[in-house]
């Protein structure tokens, strides 16, 4: 076998066969830029410079955080966001480096982190990995308001450097909160607790500070670091409307064989693990065939790999893939390979078997599904020598759709029966049926539009027929419509 694994030598082998790639490229962009109703920041995605991915902050009927983070200073004062929205506490809420920003629904407010994370237990584990000292006890719950808040600004007049950083703000306390700390020697800083934030003056030159200098311990990173924030809304999202592909090829190799023409697919995730559960599309080049292959790591394949036999023989022919997710959603660009005939046998060039590895270089964003299908109304007739289910599937015109299945399953699960493709039976265009039994039945069943991997593509539709009245008004043969969104 003859392995290449330059991306160059991937050109040079694919190059010639190559569609003009749509929506593979993306033009390059600044760091950060406006979108509808909000603004992009990709600075914190840890992808470097040119990524894509990042987090986005918005206006919407539910919270104005864009408009709330421009008038508190936007990224100078709250840092860049790492993070979507999530709820907390009943507030939506979303971090900054620096803060946790909450909308009550009159105004933007911050979270106190550090009060949370002693909530949950964290103080020991604050303490040894970010030399946070634990919040002290003070003999001060009693104290009218204007007292209590003096006596723990005054807890900052034990470092004058520490001091004068906290009070270098627009909003000391709003920005801060309140001490809940004395000023500790934590080793190699002194420290002092906030309710947002964690001041720190080192001791000694440090690689990221010099002797004498101030750092922040920022609310919103330890936040996320410590599990606050949870771990679906510290995911990476993408800009509405660029396009992407996750996952892009990055090598080929060929095997010579006299028996069959297929393709080995290898993938990896970005720290070049197996990555499992990616599905490929392949087609021949002039779409009249075409086949899904089982999922990387299914159960016959090692981890992150799979496979397609194209056909019992060499061909020469162009085949053109792309990888999925299992709902079809496209992760990769096309990539067309172009198989042959010549030198088959084992110490041959012949290019039979081609094996592609591709890297996933983007997190993996599954957009939300809708279903394209929608249930229409259900008509019944009387029969008392069968029980039967008729569909008929269209478009919004009413112009019948054929190969379209439908599946029906029990309560639970316990049986299920597919019908013939639309149009493969004596009913007509866009029509098929589930045959249940010759005679009146009781039956509930779940009916529902499927894929050809059994993915629902509509919405269940609970179908009771009866085995009662099956001469007048009975319920044994019904028809359901469903109709393409």
């Amino acid at each position: 076998m003859r392995r290449v694994t330059l991306l160059s030598a991937l050109f040079l082998v694919l190059s010639m066969v190559l569609p003009a790639a749509t929506g593979s490229t993306v033009a390059a962009q600044p760091p950060d830029f406006d979108i509808s109703d909000g603004h992009f920041y990709t600075q914190m995605s840890g992808e470097g410079e040119g990524g894509i991915a990042g987090y986005s902050i918005t206006n919407d009927a539910d919270a104005p955080l864009w408009t709330l983070f421009q008038t508190a200073g936007g990224t100078d004062r709250l840092g860049y966001p790492i993070s979507r929205r999530f709820l907390h506490n009943g507030l939506i809420s979303q971090a900054t480096q620096r803060f946790v920003l909450q909308y009550d629904g009159y105004g933007l407010r911050y979270l106190n982190v550090f009060e949370e994370l002693s909530a949950m237990g964290l103080d020991e584990v604050l303490e040894q990995k970010k030399r946070v000292p634990r919040p002290a006890k003070f003999d001060d719950d009693g104290l009218p308001s204007d007292r209590f808040v003096q006596a723990r600004l005054a807890l900052l007049d034990a470092n004058p450097a520490i001091k004068g950083i906290y009070w270098d703000s627009y909003d000391p306390i709003g920005e801060h909160g309140l001490p809940v700390s004395q000023v500790e020697d934590m080793g190699r800083a002194y420290v002092i607790r906030n309710q947002r934030d964690a001041i720190q003056q080192w001791k000694n030159d440090e690689e990221w500070a010099r002797a004498g200098e101030i750092t922040m311990v920022d609310g919103g990173s330890i936040a996320r670091d410590f599990g606050l924030v949870p771990q679906e809304a510290a995911e990476l999202e993408y800009p509405p409307g660029v396009p992407y592909f996750p996952l892009s090829a990055q090598g080929l190799s060929w095997e010579p064989n006299c028996g069959l023409t297929a393709i080995k697919l290898y993938v990896t995730d970005r720290k070049d693990r197996p990555l499992n559960g990616i599905y490929f599309h392949i087609e021949s080049a002039d779409g009249s065939w075409s086949a899904v292959s089982e999922p990387t790591g299914a159960d016959s394949y090692d981890f992150g790999v799979t496979d397609l036999i194209l056909r019992d023989q060499p061909v020469e022919e162009p085949w053109r893939l792309w990888a999925t997710t299992s709902t079809g959603f496209r992760l990769s660009d096309t990539i067309v390979v172009h198989t042959s005939q010549e030198s088959c046998k084992p110490d041959g060039w012949g290019r039979q078997v081609a094996s592609l590895w591709f890297q996933q270089k983007w997190p993996i964003v599954f957009p939300e599904f809708v279903v394209p299908y929608g249930s229409g109304e259900i008509s019944w007739e009387a029969s008392c020598a069968e029980t039967r289910l008729n569909f008929r599937v269209s478009d919004p015109d009413g112009n019948p759709i054929d190969g379209i299945r439908i599946r029906g399953q029990t309560e639970g699960e316990t049986w299920t029966v597919d019908s013939k493709p639309t149009g493969t039976t004596d009913q007509g265009p866009g029509m098929t049926n589930i045959w249940l039994r010759g005679e009146p039945f009781k039956l509930r069943l779940n009916v529902f539009v499927t894929d050809e991997r059994g993915n629902p593509m509509s919405d269940m539709v609970m179908v009771d027929t009866e085995d009662w009245d099956c001469s007048t008004t009975g319920l044994q043969v019904a028809t359901i419509n469903f109709v393409r969104k």
